[in-house]
């Protein structure tokens, strides 16, 4: 069988030289006619070699330099209680939305940034905003503050319930910190009423009485991947916030809840807790927030500032301090192609957190907070901040991947 599918048997060859001997100019026919379609292919091979070669050599650099992305099961791993946490002892190039690599470290709890839980003056508790997702290690947030040191506890994906959730977990190790606790307006709201973002399952709430009382349900929460339909948020649930009405006094109530509960904790802890809201700036964000207003007459009562109003309010009702990034940054400061932070984003946001703990305590002369603020905040933000090498060249995705959380 070998010499069936390596070669012709040696009495057929035989019987070929003897018919091409008979056959002297088929040889120089078929010679002339390939070289005829080489010349001719040429104008077609000098416009696409220089593609082939950039293509190639891009490629071999990415994995001569070690750049590839990680697929994101192998940066995160199950956890029981929250669902799922980034792994620990993370040294490795993860990919954005847009699989445009970044460098990624985490500690040995799977938290990203050099300071230690211990030694930080700020925590800050939240999603892939908390994260960095997008940019080097070199240009996280948390590693660019002078002032104090901040460490960030937060993983793509995350809803509020599942920040609250490490928030109890390290509770004991959070008196006399300054909590920063980060709500991305984008999705979080909704996330928190949803059992499980894409295949990945996760606590969420719910209420039997209108939105009267929450509880927390995660019995469905396991390793397994989830196969019923879930609502990450979207666009148009975004919008639907922003227009008032029962979607969005629904997602309020729950917000509250997760509001009262982490204020509890801080306050039992002897830290203080202050909210930062997240907007929704990002080009990306910006055009298909555009698309979901055009669909079914959704632009009437549609009002961004209502959202944050409804959220300040909700945390002046409880004193809790509430800052808003839409005050300091614009979309400039996120990736061109996706909803994270740029470089230069990650600069203003280590501002703004020195610029609460000068507010509120910490820092390298800590004072002591008292627990409880109220209102909505002014502050004073400067630039003293580890602005890191390099320009704002960051980029990401134009698209987002259901197949994990975001």
């Amino acid at each position: 069988m070998g010499a069936r599918v390596l070669g012709e048997p040696t009495a057929t060859r035989a019987a070929s030289r003897r018919e091409a001997a008979r056959r002297p100019g088929s040889a120089l026919l078929a010679f002339a006619a390939s070289l005829a379609g080489l010349l001719a292919a040429l104008p077609v091979l000098s416009l696409t070699a220089p593609f082939w070669v950039m293509g190639t050599l891009t490629e071999w650099l990415a994995g001569a330099l070690g750049r590839r992305p990680r697929p994101w099961d192998a940066l995160v791993e199950y956890d029981p209680r929250a669902g799922w946490k980034p792994r620990p002892h993370l040294r490795t190039w993860a990919g954005d939305l847009n699989q445009d690599t970044f460098r990624i470290s985490t500690d040995g709890d799977g938290w990203r940034g050099r300071a230690t839980l211990d030694s930080a003056d700020v925590v800050v508790f939240g999603d892939s905003f908390a994260q960095g997702f997008g940019v080097d290690d070199r240009h996280f947030f948390a590693d660019l503050p002078k002032e104090v040191e901040v460490k960030a506890i937060g993983c793509a994906g995350y809803n509020m319930l599942q920040s609250l959730r490490w928030m109890e977990t390290y509770a004991d190790r959070l008196e006399g910190k300054l909590v920063v606790w980060m709500l991305y307006l984008g999705n979080d709201l909704e996330d928190d009423l949803n059992p499980a973002v894409g295949r990945y399952r996760q606590p969420f709430l719910r209420s039997s009485d209108g939105g009267v009382t929450w509880s927390e349900a995660d019995g469905h929460v396991s390793p397994d991947p989830w196969t019923a339909s879930s609502q990450e948020g979207s666009r148009a649930g975004y919008v639907e916030l922003c227009r008032g009405g029962f979607h969005a006094r629904r997602a309020l109530a729950a917000f509250g809840h997760v509001l009262d509960r982490g204020a509890d904790v801080c306050s039992a802890a002897g830290a203080r807790l202050v909210l930062l809201t997240v907007p929704e700036l990002s080009p990306v964000a910006r055009r298909e927030i555009e698309e979901a207003l055009s669909d079914g007459g959704r632009r009437e009562a549609f009002e961004e500032a209502r959202l944050e109003r409804d959220i300040a309010r909700a945390c002046g009702e409880r004193g809790v301090p509430v800052a808003h990034l839409r005050d300091h940054l614009d979309a400039g400061d996120y990736l061109e192609r996706d909803y994270h932070w740029s470089r230069s984003g990650h600069r203003k946001v280590a501002a703004v957190l020195e610029a609460l703990a000068r507010k509120y305590g910490g820092g390298r002369d800590r004072v002591p907070v008292s627990v409880r603020g109220r209102g909505s905040l002014d502050l004073e933000v400067g630039v003293g901040v580890d602005a890191g090498a390099g320009s704002d060249g960051d980029s990401g995705t134009a698209g987002r991947r259901r197949d994990r959380p975001t």
